[in-house]
């Protein structure tokens, strides 16, 4: 079970982000500059292959995501990333957490 927890959600919500990498996306290479996008100062750090809404309560939103019990991955590194929702910060109304990278074990 991987457990991602962020906390100073101004309205206790953020969109999560699993990668396989954090070099390469469907909008080019890594980190991709949200400041294009109306977002200074944001990076996106990881490749979304997975995207989860996150709903949370009192600034804080914990996801709990089961991984499979699959042999071939046991020590894959994978990445975590948030696009949290914020309205006043930017133009896009999304800003970024800091990236986070983990290998699967045992």
């Amino acid at each position: 079970m991987l457990t991602v927890a962020l906390n100073n959600l101004p309205l206790n919500a953020l969109m999560l982000d699993i990668a396989f990498s954090n070099t390469s996306s469907p909008f080019g290479p890594l980190p991709f500059d949200l400041g294009l996008l109306g977002a200074p100062g944001c990076f996106g750090r990881v490749r979304p292959d997975l995207t989860l809404v996150v709903l949370g309560a009192n600034n804080a939103a914990t996801a709990n995501i089961g991984i499979p019990s699959i042999p071939t991955l046991l020590g894959a590194q994978f990445f975590a990333e948030g696009l949290v929702v914020d309205p006043p910060a930017t133009l896009l109304v999304l800003v970024t957490s800091d990236a986070a990278a983990a290998i699967i074990g045992n």
